[in-house]
């Protein structure tokens, strides 16, 4: 699991925040605010109920104003819910998403960006491994290798055999 994905609900619990649904909203007249929707979607991972977090974060990845690096974190966090719910299929296709919107994405620094593309690559790469998607995994091991080419590149640690 990301670390970000981790901070952030870790920072949920730290400061609760209020449910916005959108029902209420549109019955009662109030505006939801800017970014609201994350209340509902971190609210929903608090719970484990990382299907409703997911429809709720997918469902403003369009949304006008939004940063593309936001936008690639939601992707990430959509990931993170499918690994969550066991669904390692829909969990591949949004980390490859991640991926390659975060190389298209300008507001992103070029080498936080090789960084984090890397990341989320690499668990797709894990994603589409353990569900045998060849199709997956040759698409990650392109866009893995040209990456890795670049002479910004550097490795993450090897996990610790604990």
């Amino acid at each position: 699991m990301s670390s970000l994905f981790i901070n952030f609900v870790q920072l949920a619990e730290r400061f609760p925040t209020p449910l916005y649904s959108s029902n209420v909203e549109q019955q009662v007249g109030v505006k939801q605010r800017k970014m609201g929707f994350m209340s509902d979607a971190i609210l929903q991972i608090r719970m484990k109920n990382y299907d409703v977090a997911t429809r709720i974060l997918s469902s403003h990845l369009n949304d006008p104003g939004l940063k593309q690096s936001s936008r690639v974190t939601l992707m990430e966090w959509i990931g993170e819910c499918f690994t969550k719910l066991g669904d390692r299929a829909r969990a591949a296709v949004w980390f490859e998403k991640a991926a390659r919107s975060t190389l298209e994405c300008e507001d992103i620094p070029k080498f936080d960006k090789r960084q984090r593309a890397i990341e989320d690559i690499e668990k797709a790469f894990d994603a589409y491994s353990s569900q045998d998607d060849l199709n997956g995994i040759k698409r990650i091991a392109v866009i893995k290798h040209s990456l890795m080419d670049s002479e910004w590149y550097v490795p993450r640690a090897a996990p610790s055999a604990s």
